[in-house]
């Protein structure tokens, strides 16, 4: 049986997300009233090589979901950077002035003192926390089945949970 071009561009579509012969036979069937087999996916699948699409799309999701997450993951470290230069900045002449200072004038530089090394730990201890959370999502992004929904509903979910952090 012959059936219309955007029957077949549609199961391409399906079977290159990774969607399973009969869920592309079931969403074919409901937006086109048409029914077609399991067979005639697989024939059209071997004819034009789908597998390699297949393939390549999973392993461009793949990508696009590390490059994100590294991405939104690098600027949150450099934003972190930033602040500890800053709190660098502060406990340096924070220094400075207690060295200088009696020691009846010295309690607002050493206060400044204490609070920018207390920052400056919370920062560096969220630095640590932020490298191992990446070495987590490598790991298993490395070890997730190759099905491309499932890594963009990981990727949604990882970016409100960094939209929430940030």
């Amino acid at each position: 049986m012959k059936y219309p071009e955007e029957i077949k561009k549609r199961a391409y579509e399906l079977y290159v997300e990774g969607i399973s012969n009969q869920q592309i036979i079931s969403k074919i069937s409901k937006e086109f009233d048409a029914i077609i087999r399991s067979e005639t996916i697989n024939l059209w699948a071997k004819e034009e090589d789908w597998k390699e699409s297949r393939a390549l799309a999973r392993a461009n999701a793949y990508n696009d979901v590390t490059t994100r997450q590294t991405k939104t993951l690098a600027d949150y470290m450099q934003n972190q950077l930033e602040h500890m230069e800053k709190l660098n900045k502060v406990t340096i002449k924070a220094n400075d002035e207690l060295e200088y200072l009696p020691f009846e004038k010295a309690e607002g530089a050493a206060k400044a003192l204490v609070d920018s090394t207390q920052a400056y730990n919370k920062l560096a201890k969220g630095m640590i926390e932020i490298k191992f959370v990446e070495a987590l999502i490598n790991v298993l992004l490395e070890e997730i089945p190759d099905d491309p929904e499932l890594l963009k509903r990981i990727q949604i979910k990882f970016q409100k949970i960094l939209q929430e952090e940030i």
